[in-house]
């Protein structure tokens, strides 16, 4: 009887381990996911200037010839 108390507490421990690692793991990935969603937000605002530089590159270059 007290071997079956005694796996019954091991195996509520491991249980306990177990359901931690899957919350710290899970945020984790809602971290993850949300870096993402941000990177992918800055790529298409870094896209968008680049062109604007582009643009003032080529009116600085036009005026520096006029000059």
């Amino acid at each position: 009887m007290d071997f079956v108390q005694n796996y019954m507490r091991f195996l509520a421990q491991k249980r306990d381990k177990c359901d931690s690692s899957v919350r710290r793991l899970e945020g984790g990935l809602a971290t993850l996911e949300a870096a993402a969603i941000t990177c992918s937000e800055l790529s298409e605002e870094l896209g968008k200037k680049n062109v604007v530089i582009a643009e003032k590159t080529t009116i600085v270059e036009k005026i520096i010839f006029d000059i």
